[in-house]
């Protein structure tokens, strides 16, 4: 006779206790992160990394209108462990993983376009000086 499958599984009583203050630093760290992208709004071009900033904190409110719902879906309750652990690691890859690539990958990106096609990428020609 096979065992039947089981699944071990930790809950916790009180969920409240840990997001709440895990809400609460979240929500300061995103203000406190587009205000000072705010006020660096002044900064010369090739400094200026606000815009990417502002994308990323877009990227965040949009991971968590997302994950909300697919957390609510994905309960234990309602489906296997597999998926909830698996909805669950996704979430938190996106939500970690969004800014480091919005702000990295445009860098990477300008490394790498002028190592292929030389120091002057970037520099426009005025249309005078383009012959056909």
């Amino acid at each position: 006779e096979i065992p039947p499958r089981t699944c071990g599984m930790c809950m916790s009583e009180n969920i409240w206790a840990y997001v709440v203050p895990l809400a609460f630093i979240i929500t300061v760290a995103t203000v406190l992160t587009a205000y000072i992208a705010w006020k660096a709004r002044d900064i010369p071009c090739e400094f200026q990394e606000s815009s990417w900033i502002y994308y990323g904190v877009f990227a965040h409110l949009q991971s968590w209108i997302v994950a909300v719902p697919v957390l609510v879906i994905v309960q234990p309750a309602h489906s296997s462990a597999d998926a909830t652990y698996l909805g669950r690691t996704m979430i938190m890859f996106t939500f970690s993983a969004s800014m480091v690539i919005l702000i990295i990958w445009p860098k990477i990106f300008v490394v790498l376009r002028k190592r292929i096609y030389g120091d002057n990428v970037g520099k426009r020609t005025s249309r005078s000086n383009l012959s056909l």
